[in-house]
C-alpha cells in the first residue's frame, strides 16, 4: 500500500531538519511497531522498522 501512495504516512516530527522528508506508518496488526520511511518517485525507502515506544530522535537515520 505505501509503494502506490508512498506519501500516505504523515511526515515525523523529528530535531533534525534535514529529516523533515521522514514519514512514519504503523504496521496492522502490530500495534506497537512503525516503519521510518521517506516517499520516492518509485515507492518508498525503508529506513528502520522499529517499536513505537522508542525515542525516534535518537535513531542513527540517514537524511533521505
Amino acid at each position: 500500500m505505501l509503494a502506490e501512495l508512498p506519501k500516505l504516512g504523515p511526515t515525523g516530527r523529528f530535531r533534525s531538519r534535514g529529516l523533515n522528508r521522514v514519514r512514519i506508518w504503523p504496521i496492522r496488526g502490530f500495534d506497537k511497531v512503525l516503519i521510518v520511511y521517506s516517499a520516492e518517485r518509485a515507492g518508498i525507502d525503508v529506513l528502520r522498522v522499529v517499536h513505537g515506544a522508542r525515542d525516534l530522535d535518537i535513531l542513527e537515520l540517514d537524511d533521505p
